[in-house]
């Protein structure tokens, strides 16, 4: 099986009273936030769980409860992912110099871009 789309999860979101929660482990928790939530790589196996979890919720709950796979960039579902912020820096670290002869300098600016990262994280 293919991994799906690079930098793409999917996530199951849930309607119940009117509300919207999150799916965060396979027993039918849920939380508010979009953060908490379970990540898929794969759009089949979400689909795969929707079915059996939307029924655990019913049945919890006993309300009626609408299930959705949602296709998200990851970044979405986590704010500030490293791998976005590098190459967010790389690119316009490259886009200021243009002028880069040799892959080492362009390797210079992709560590720069990798620290200055690391940096703001810590």
């Amino acid at each position: 099986m293919a991994k799906d789309e690079k930098g793409t999860v999917y996530v199951l979101s849930i309607s119940l009273n009117k509300q919207k929660y999150y799916v965060i482990d396979l027993e039918g928790s849920l939380s508010r936030s979009i953060s908490d939530s379970m990540l898929f790589l794969y759009e089949s196996i979400a689909e795969s769980y929707a079915g059996p979890i939307e029924h655990l919720v019913e049945e919890k709950t006993e309300e009626i409860a609408t299930i959705r796979v949602i296709k998200l960039p990851l970044s979405r579902v986590i704010p500030g992912t490293w791998q976005d912020d590098v190459e967010e820096k790389a690119t316009k670290l490259a886009l200021d110099d243009l002028s880069c002869e040799s892959i080492e300098q362009l390797a210079n600016h992709l560590h720069k871009a990798l620290e200055s990262t690391l940096k703001s994280n810590s």
